[in-house]
C-alpha cells in the first residue's frame, strides 16, 4: 500500500498513493497552573481553633501560592489578587511576597515582580511574562499579608457567622486567551460567651 500525503514528499512521484492517508491522532496535556491558599490567626487561647476561627479585632495571616509548572510561560502580565471586602481589613504595611525557581527564593521586589496595597487590598504583579525553565521544577510566587476581623454586625456568632476569602491568578494563556485560577478559604467568626450570675446570701 501506498498511502496518500506521504511524509516524503518525493515517494509519491515515484508511487501513485493507492490508499487514504495514515492519521494516528494523540493528544497532549501539559500540567496546570497551581493556586493554594492558607490562613492562621493570631489567638491561641484554650477553646480556640487556630487554624480556622478568629474574633472581631483578631488578625488573620493569608497565605496563597501559585505554582507554575516546569517548562511553562505565563503571558498579559499576571496578577494574584485577594479583595477583602467590609469584613476584613488589610493591616498596613504586611503585604509581601517571595519568587521560588529551582532552588532559589528570591523577596519580591525582584525581576519584574511587585507587591502593592490597592484600595485596601493586598496584589502581587507578575512581569509581562513569565517563563519558568524545563528542568527546574515547579516555580512558586508566594503572596503574604495580614488582615483583621472588622468590627461589623456580620461579624457575629448568633448568626454562625463565617468569612469566605478568595483569591485569584489572572493571566493568559500562548494564545493570549484570558485565564484565572482562584482558591479559598472559610474562618469562622466566634465571640466570648460572656454570663453573668448572681447570688445572695
Amino acid at each position: 500500500y501506498y498511502p496518500a500525503e506521504n511524509i516524503d514528499p518525493t515517494f509519491e512521484a515515484e508511487h501513485t498513493p493507492n490508499t487514504g492517508k495514515i492519521k494516528d491522532p494523540a493528544t497532549v496535556s501539559t500540567e496546570a497552573v497551581g493556586l493554594l491558599k492558607k490562613r492562621t490567626t493570631s489567638v491561641t487561647q484554650a477553646g480556640n481553633n487556630a487554624e480556622s476561627q478568629a474574633t472581631i479585632g483578631e488578625t488573620v495571616n493569608y497565605t496563597i501560592e501559585a505554582s507554575v509548572p516546569a517548562g511553562s510561560e505565563l503571558f498579559g502580565t499576571p496578577k494574584l489578587t485577594d479583595p477583602l471586602g467590609t469584613r476584613l481589613a488589610l493591616v498596613p504595611g504586611t503585604v509581601k511576597g517571595k519568587v521560588k525557581v529551582g532552588g532559589t527564593t528570591t523577596e519580591i521586589p525582584t525581576a519584574g515582580f511587585t507587591v502593592a496595597e490597592e484600595g485596601g487590598n493586598p496584589v502581587l504583579n507578575f512581569p509581562t511574562t513569565f517563563a519558568n525553565p524545563p528542568g527546574e521544577g515547579a516555580a512558586t510566587v508566594t503572596l503574604e499579608f495580614a488582615a483583621t476581623v472588622t468590627d461589623i454586625a456580620g461579624n457575629n456568632r448568633e448568626a454562625g457567622s463565617s468569612i469566605t476569602n478568595t483569591a485569584t491568578l489572572s493571566y493568559q494563556d500562548q494564545k493570549l486567551t484570558p485565564k484565572t485560577k482562584t482558591a479559598a478559604v472559610t474562618t469562622t467568626v466566634v465571640e466570648p460567651n460572656v454570663k453573668v450570675k448572681k447570688s445572695h446570701a
